[in-house]
């Protein structure tokens, strides 16, 4: 049953990053695209239930600082300044990647608007959304 439970969710959230890939292929996007402050929502199994809320700050050249509370199984913590790079692609792909090790793939939509994202790491299936303040 948990088996199949992270199937059907990788399988969902694969599908909504396609979908959201194709309307982003019109945009043209370089690393200035992300700057400014996202507020952050990210949910899945890291291996057990996790869920976060953040403000990411990305400055433009590749540079991101991440402040948020996470649960994971129900453990409270909360990070201060978790600093990461990202690298963006001219089709409004790219990733990012925590000092931490937590790795993500991405899509820019709306100009940098909103994006959503998907974690790289083994063992995990964790899903997010970000939208620009």
């Amino acid at each position: 049953m948990k088996l199949e439970i992270k199937q059907l969710m990788f399988t969902l959230s694969v599908a909504s990053l396609v979908g959201m890939a194709s309307n982003a292929h019109a945009q043209q996007c370089g690393l200035g695209t992300l700057f400014g402050t996202y507020s952050t929502v990210t949910t899945g199994l890291n291996p057990t239930p996790t869920a976060a809320v953040d403000v990411m700050t990305f400055d433009g050249q590749g540079n991101l600082s991440i402040t948020g509370t996470t649960s994971q199984n129900g453990v409270i913590s909360r990070r201060v300044g978790l600093a990461g790079s990202y690298s963006v692609n001219a089709d409004c792909t790219g990733s990012w990647l925590a000092v931490n090790g937590a790795a993500f793939d991405l899509v820019i939509i709306g100009q940098g608007s909103e994006v959503v994202f998907i974690g790289t790491n083994g063992n995990t299936i964790v899903t997010g959304q970000m939208k620009h303040q």
